[in-house]
């Protein structure tokens, strides 16, 4: 894995499912976004944070998820192709929309540890 993390490290993440890898011919093989996850994970565990500690972010993206797919689920199952398609396009602007609230709402609880 380009993540360059243990494998103890990764088997832990894939046991609190914040990495999935897929099998092919009996090999784990992780994707460029695993890869990329992983990579965030091993910098945060340089801190001491624990990956059952970053089980709090995946519940979170995966609620975050659920509630946009109540949205564009519809019309992302449509058989129609141009529903379909702005689907797929109300997707990429709700997912900016929940990326750029979560993070400034991160910032600012973060502001509140720096200001106490």
């Amino acid at each position: 894995m380009r993540a360059a993390i243990d494998t103890r490290l990764a088997r832990e993440l894939e046991d609190f499912g914040l990495l999935t890898p897929r099998n092919e011919a009996g090999e784990k093989r992780y994707s460029e976004l695993e890869a990329d996850i992983a990579l965030a994970c091993g910098r945060l565990a340089q801190y001491g944070i624990a990956p059952r500690h970053l089980r709090a972010f995946r519940t979170a993206a995966d609620r975050e998820a659920g509630l946009i797919d109540q949205i564009v689920g519809p019309a992302l199952r449509a058989r129609n192709p141009e529903r379909r398609r702005a689907g797929i396009e109300e997707l990429e602007v709700l997912a900016e929309l929940a990326a750029e609230l979560s993070q400034l709402l991160s910032w600012r609880a973060l502001r509140r540890l720096a200001s106490t």
